[in-house]
């Protein structure tokens, strides 16, 4: 086989697309966040608090644009700016000091809903909420719809999109707090944009001292890591058929396979870093603080394979950005970046057979990348189609190969 043949991938070289300038500042680069919602090729993504779209297939000089700002000021009204191309006024915003989040989300109705937070140091401005919807216009963001921007009443830190079948938008927010989590729906008519429509009350054994908790997509199984007992992870059922209002027991627990040739962390053990679902829920994935990665059928709750990278001195999490991707029109891959010393090396798996994978390495700017760790990124294109990786300015992207037509997927 060609060694650019791949039984995963289209090809084994990937598109490259220049982003940023990696000499610009480092707080420009903050909550960069990118991810691409809607269709490959459109990626979205934050710099010094202005969030852009950029058609990474297009050569036109409006590339990227502009689609929103002022979404993490408490103290100034929201402008939709959709149709501003014009990236000057990036240099004339001021950088907001405190903790920020935004995510573009698909909801029904061909539409797409703007999520930002922000915990500003400024007592005074306190937190900020914003939401917005708006019209998809040939795969774009489009027009606002409607728009909430103001207070947060809540720990909106915390809040995070899940799907739901119980409501018009097809999303719900989750809000985890002691011994349950409380689920919203977005109320647009309302003076507060979020409404509670139910909870998910946690076991007993479940306590405030979970450090990684995962929900499977479908919100029937939960998983969770205790500090205690960071070898071990314990799954729990629901028993309510009302996805609003669920009580979740504790099943079982499975101890991390322990691999000959990894290196062991005595007195503690491994930690479990990373817990992830397939998109089906069929499967989940671990990774440790020891580089050791497992995937798990949930049914018969054995490793369905069990894989180590080597660790690299006082490198506490050599496993990052760990995914399924969904499978839709691309093969069904297990994803993830091990990060070497001077190097960072890119995974792709068949996640069906576990017999295939892909290995590609890519070198970092030791200088510039030990400062902007946090500007690295992975992330999948909705349908599965393709990978995207960003270092150090760059963003590589590889399309997958065809479905063969399996339909182990039951989504979407």
């Amino acid at each position: 086989m060609d060694k650019l043949d791949s039984a995963l991938l289209k090809s084994r070289v990937p598109r490259t697309t220049f982003i940023f300038d990696k000499r610009c500042p480092l707080e420009e680069l903050t909550y960069f966040n990118p991810h691409c919602p809607l269709r490959k090729g459109i990626i979205y993504y934050c710099r010094k608090n202005i969030i852009f779209e950029h058609n990474i297939r297009s050569s036109s000089k409006c590339e990227p644009r502009i689609v929103a700002k002022h979404q993490f000021e408490a103290t100034v009204s929201f402008q939709d700016l959709t149709t501003v191309n014009d990236t000057k006024d990036l240099n004339n915003d001021t950088v907001l000091v405190g903790s920020r989040y935004f995510e573009l989300i698909p909801i029904n109705g061909n539409r797409i809903l703007l999520f930002a937070t922000s915990s500003l140091i400024n007592a005074e401005a306190g937190r900020c909420l914003h939401l917005s919807i708006h019209e998809i216009c040939s795969y774009r963001f489009g027009p606002a719809l409607w728009t909430y921007h103001g207070d947060g009443h809540s720990n909106i830190e915390g809040l995070h999109c899940m799907k739901s079948t119980t409501n018009t938008l097809g999303i719900t927010f989750g809000l985890s707090s002691r011994g349950h989590m409380e689920l919203f729906d977005i109320d647009i008519e309302g003076d507060y944009p979020l409404i509670e429509v139910g909870r998910m009350n946690y076991d007993q054994r479940l306590s405030d001292f979970a450090m990684v908790v995962k929900l499977s997509p479908n919100r029937d199984i939960l998983l969770s890591v205790m500090d205690w007992d960071a070898e071990k992870i314990d799954i729990f059922y629901s028993d309510s058929g009302d996805p609003n209002n669920m009580d979740f027991s504790f099943v079982t627990n499975l101890s991390v396979p322990k691999p000959a040739n990894a290196i062991r962390q005595p007195p503690m053990g491994p930690i479990v870093l990373l817990l992830e679902f397939s998109a089906d829920g069929s499967k989940f994935a671990t990774a440790t603080s020891d580089g050791v990665l497992s995937v798990w059928d949930v049914r018969s709750q054995i490793p369905l394979m069990v894989l180590t990278v080597e660790k690299q001195r006082f490198e506490n999490t050599p496993i990052t950005f760990l995914k399924f991707s969904k499978g839709i029109s691309g093969r069904e891959v297990l994803v993830f970046m091990e990060n070497a010393l001077l190097h960072k090396i890119i995974h792709v798996i068949d996640a069906t057979s576990f017999a295939t994978r892909e290995i590609f390495v890519l070198p970092i700017d030791y200088g510039y990348s030990r400062r902007k760790e946090e500007t690295a990124a992975l992330f999948l294109d909705p349908r599965g189609e393709s990978l995207y990786v960003l270092l150090d300015g760059i963003l590589y992207e590889w399309e997958m190969g065809k479905n063969d037509g399996s339909d182990w997927w039951i989504g979407e």
